[in-house]
């Protein structure tokens, strides 16, 4: 299945970890929402794993009520991030990263936490 990006390119392939993908520059971003842990991964143009080191961010939750709430991402193993996120739903999460000196920001509308659907 291909999937699209945010500039309405056409991404040549799915989601590693069965996640959202969206293009920020010349990144693909992953996202996993889950009600306990979120996980992100990041790709370069040719769907490469890109390494985590000296890479930052973070999770920004917009609720339907129009609080917002900021979690750090942390990494995980050599590449990709995760937070503890324990929110129950929301309307938008903004994962925003610092990759090489340049800020990356990608909205993920909602969807269903990963966690829910493997029950």
């Amino acid at each position: 299945m291909s999937l699209f990006a945010q500039n309405g390119t056409e991404i040549n392939f799915t989601a590693p970890h069965g996640g959202q993908i969206r293009q920020s520059d010349q990144y693909y971003i992953e996202f996993l929402f889950s009600t306990v842990n979120s996980y992100v991964y990041l790709y370069d143009q040719k769907a490469h794993p890109v390494s985590n080191v000296d890479v930052s961010g973070k999770l920004i939750f917009k609720q339907y009520d129009s609080t917002i709430t900021a979690v750090i991402l942390k990494q995980l193993v050599d590449y990709g991030f995760t937070a503890d996120t324990n929110i129950p739903m929301y309307s938008i999460c903004t994962v925003a990263l610092m990759v090489k000196g340049k800020n990356l920001s990608v909205d993920f509308d909602y969807q269903e936490s990963v966690a829910e659907q493997k029950k």
